[in-house]
């Protein structure tokens, strides 16, 4: 019984969710961009479909070797911001699965750049690992600093698929495509940090930490927010007429009823927010504005 509510804590602490999203975006990065777009130039990746999905398996250790350093740090945080969150495997435990985790996907990032070629991803998945370990412990502690690490960890998912392929680094298509993309990761990555900050505002405040809510206040940190937000709107504006979206009215919509509209929405609400819970639900609707960033990969490669 005692083995058996480990494994569900365990379970829990690895936020499978997030990282079913982060195989999900490799995955469409790779099969929906990169090699569609190498096969109009008439190349083929240089990246085997072995060694990406070691590649993905690398990113996906990280990523949970991250969760629970961040759980280890962040205990009492939780236990004040989450009080009926029973993921509660000890502080020693959490930091041992970390390393544990860190290690192994920095081990497998090396192998795969010596034997499949891929000189840039032990360098990614280096800094990605160091940026983890630190993002409690130090990052949050600097205004601003641990919510830009997110965002750059976020883009980081998308610039290892890319910069792994040599044959992709030289198609100036893909490059911009990867580069958009990146862009608006970070950015949709930076204002959900910031909302989530809004809702963690009690315990963050107990483990002297330095949110932008902490240090400028509420009314500063839904502005910057808002201001984000406004950005990315705009770019999203501007790249549909690039492209004059609206001949291609499915697209046009998606990205209308899907993204822009939602994350109007959510510029809106922020400012109406007040408790923890409405913060909570903000973030959830961030996420699933990502999310249908995402899916625009399949959507566009199946209508265009």
């Amino acid at each position: 019984m005692r083995f058996k509510q480990s494994m569900i804590q365990f379970i829990r602490h690895l936020r499978l969710v997030n990282l079913f999203m982060i195989m999900l975006l490799m995955f469409l990065i790779r099969h929906t961009i990169i090699i569609p777009f190498l096969k109009t130039e008439g190349l083929q990746s240089s990246v085997s479909e072995f060694f990406f999905v070691w590649l993905v398996i690398s990113a996906l250790l990280i990523a949970a070797g991250g969760y629970f350093i961040n759980d280890s740090e962040d205990q009492w945080i939780d236990h004040i911001n989450k009080p009926k969150d029973e993921r509660r495997l000890s502080a020693e435990t959490l930091k041992l699965y970390g390393m544990i985790f860190l290690v192994a996907g920095v081990f497998a990032g090396t192998l795969i750049s010596f034997y499949g070629k891929m000189p840039t991803v032990w360098q990614i998945n280096c800094i990605s690992a160091l940026l983890l370990l630190n993002y409690s412990r130090f990052l949050k502690r600097i205004v601003l600093l641990a919510a830009i690490a997110v965002s750059i960890l976020t883009s980081l998912l998308l610039i290892i698929v890319y910069t792994s392929d040599q044959n992709a680094t030289i198609s100036n298509d893909i490059r911009n495509l990867i580069a958009g993309y990146s862009l608006f990761a970070f950015l949709l990555s930076f204002i959900r940090e910031n909302i989530k900050d809004l809702e963690d505002m009690e315990g963050d405040s107990v483990n002297m930490r330095r949110t932008l809510p902490l240090i400028a206040g509420t009314g500063i940190t839904r502005l910057v927010i808002a201001f984000f937000i406004f950005i990315t709107l705009i770019l999203l504006s501007y790249i549909q007429v690039l492209q004059k979206q609206w001949q291609t009215p499915l697209a046009f919509y998606y990205v209308l009823f899907l993204i822009e509209i939602p994350l109007a929405v959510l510029m809106v609400k922020i400012f109406r927010d007040k408790q923890p819970v409405h913060y909570r639900f903000s973030s959830r609707i961030c996420r699933l504005i990502m999310l249908a960033g995402v899916l625009t990969m399949p959507f566009f490669y199946f209508i265009l």
